[in-house]
């Protein structure tokens, strides 16, 4: 089990090696290999542009959140592993 179910309005998550392989999935993103590859492609192409626009080369960042209207995946990078946690929007 993975402190990741623990999160309030998850409906799945994902833990990524760097290369992308899953290590952990359950719920909506249970092997969900296509959802895998895109978010580790956008965290690393972050990764370069925080680099990019850093001038001490310090590029790093906490969080990356994909906003769509009824969930959104929040991706954060780890101990060398990428974890993705899809959450319900709250309805306003």
């Amino acid at each position: 089990m993975s402190n990741l179910e623990s999160i309030p309005g998850q409906t799945g998550y994902l833990i990524l090696t760097a290369d992308g392989a899953i290590q952990q999935s359950a719920g909506d993103l249970q092997n969900d290999e296509e959802t895998a590859a895109i978010v580790l492609h956008m965290v690393q192409s972050s990764g370069k542009l925080m680099s990019a626009l850093n001038s001490e080369g310090r590029g790093s960042f906490q969080r990356l959140s994909i906003v769509y209207r009824h969930h959104t995946l929040v991706a954060s990078v780890w101990s060398q592993r990428v974890h993705v946690v899809k959450r319900i929007n709250k309805e306003t």
